[in-house]
């Protein structure tokens, strides 16, 4: 017994050390146990900064469309912007003199600071130069909004542009039929007296007024707007993906706001494709500019401005004009003014110059190559008085075309009226436009602008249909224009529309393109950038 506990009193270190290992082992656990929860909380909170860095990135932008909602002319003031509050925050934009300013979200540890980028050539912010900022060519401007949250930074390029035509397929300023289009002068006075006014204003009297409705098998295949109110009898579609707007600035009928229906239409209601599936009403008017007189002064008036009556083919690298070969502007602007012209419309139009405007008035002929040889350069054409377009028209691939008249925007359709009811009626050939005829299934890929009156096609209701007239861009007018007649859904003369949308006018629009007189600013993008260094 006596050996047996000398024996266990000689190991009682080796219990103590077996003890402590035990315990040095456990602590190690511990210690990698929490080295790896600090390191997953580190990541979490690395990832949880970014976020809030965003999100701080994009108040600054919310901040800033904010202030050009209050003003419009907010972005004119460059660093030493104020805003309508007294505690808004100076602007960083790379004018002399101005220095970086954080500004605190309320609540939050969260900043974020704005720079205006100088427009392309432009090296800072000049106060009442509207140039240094805004890009001349496409009426946009560059706010940075940079997020800093506990050191964390990122950037987001805001590119701002007014909300204008170019953001709908089809937008009309009154929806009814263009007293020009009356026949006499008497005719066009009655008509401009009782119909040229919104309907919610007052009801146009329907014995004096053409009402130009939207039946079951229309489809206007984008955005749509009108500052009047639309008149529906079936179920036409509006829209194309859940993004268009379809607007209408009509506060009536109070039960449906925007539309009315024809009386003779049971269960007439339009399918609305976008912005929640509900037709926009009141939305706000956008007003018409008076003339394309801003577009003019674009021009350069040695290689982009003409006078009178013109012809112009456009081609990939250059255009024919009267068949001589000419380069395009720099600028990719081509403007057309009257010397001598008293406009007007013809409604029985037979294309002989010297009978209705003469060769003074800035008409424009216009077609182009296709394909391969389709313009590969912006451009927009405007004239003082018409636009006709007697050709396809086509443009390059991330190129866009404008056309833009003061008057109409014409589709070129000569007949002899005396066989409007026959093939026959349809001709190839005009005194005004040699070499050109009735065009079948014509196809336009423009941005069209009829400022004072309408985008038609002429003598719409003589000869036989002629297939589909294919608009892919947008449509802006003062008044409806027909474009062809039908007898139980089936054409009789002119064209069926097929209009599309090019969704590249959102944020790419051609060089000097007219915006709405009054038009507030939207956001047309937004793009992440690798933070600026502040």
């Amino acid at each position: 017994m006596t050996k047996l506990l000398k024996k266990l009193s000689h190991q009682s270190g080796f219990t103590t050390v077996v003890v402590m290992g035990m315990m040095f082992v456990g602590t190690m656990l511990v210690v990698a146990a929490f080295a790896a929860a600090n390191g997953d909380t580190t990541v979490t909170r690395h990832d949880q900064y970014y976020k809030e860095a965003y999100n701080a990135a994009e108040a600054g932008v919310n901040w800033y469309l904010y202030h050009l909602t209050q003003d419009a002319n907010y972005w004119s003031k460059c660093a030493q912007a104020s805003g309508p509050d007294k505690n808004s925050p100076p602007v960083y934009d790379n004018t002399e003199g101005s220095s970086f300013a954080w500004t605190n979200i309320q609540g939050s540890q969260a900043q974020f600071m704005i720079d205006l980028l100088p427009a392309p050539g432009q090296t800072k912010c000049i106060i009442g130069q509207s140039t240094s900022i805004v890009n001349p060519s496409t009426g946009a401007f560059m706010v940075r909004s940079t997020g800093n949250y506990r050191g964390v930074h990122r950037s987001i390029v805001a590119t701002f542009r007014r909300v204008g035509f170019l953001n709908f397929l089809y937008f009309t300023d009154i929806e009814t039929l263009d007293p020009a289009t009356a026949g006499s002068a008497a005719a066009q006075q009655a008509a401009t007296t009782n119909c040229a006014h919104y309907y919610y204003v007052a009801a146009r009297d329907p014995s004096k007024c053409t009402e130009i409705e939207f039946v079951g098998a229309d489809t206007v295949d984008g955005p749509l707007h009108t500052n009047d109110e639309l008149y529906i009898c079936g179920q036409p579609t509006f829209g194309h993906q859940a993004s268009d707007h379809i607007e209408s600035s009509s506060p009536l009928p109070t039960d449906h706001p925007g539309y009315r229906t024809d009386s003779g239409c049971s269960g007439s209601k339009p399918k609305i494709v976008g912005t929640g599936n509900k037709l926009i009403a009141p939305a706000p008017v956008l007003t018409l500019p008076p003339s394309n007189a801003e577009l003019k002064a674009d021009a350069d008036p040695t290689t982009g401005l003409l006078t009178g009556t013109n012809h112009i083919v456009l081609h990939k690298s250059n255009m024919s004009v009267n068949g001589t070969t000419m380069a395009y502007p720099a600028n990719g602007v081509i403007y057309d003014q009257n010397s001598t012209c008293t406009p007007s419309y013809d409604t029985t139009q037979d294309y002989t110059p010297f009978v209705t405007n003469g060769t003074g008035c800035g008409d424009v002929y216009i077609s182009s190559g296709t394909g391969s040889d389709a313009p590969a350069t912006d451009l927009t054409i405007g004239a003082d008085n018409d636009i006709v377009i007697d050709g396809n028209v086509d443009h390059g691939t991330n190129n866009e075309i404008g056309l833009i008249a003061n008057n109409f925007v014409r589709v070129y359709h000569p007949v002899d009226r005396s066989k409007c009811g026959s093939s026959s009626g349809n001709l190839t050939d005009s005194d005004a436009d040699p070499g050109h005829g009735s065009m079948s299934s014509p196809s336009i890929k423009a941005a069209i602008l009829a400022i004072n009156h309408s985008f038609i096609v002429d003598n719409w209701n003589c000869g036989t249909g002629l297939g589909s007239l294919t608009v892919t861009g947008a449509i802006a007018q003062k008044f409806r224009g027909p474009v062809g007649t039908n007898s139980g859904g089936v054409v009789a003369s002119g064209y069926a529309k097929a209009y599309s949308y090019d969704y590249s006018l959102r944020y790419h629009q051609p060089p000097f393109f007219l915006d709405p007189v009054q038009a507030g600013w939207g956001i047309l993008n937004e793009t992440e950038q690798s933070p600026a260094a502040h």
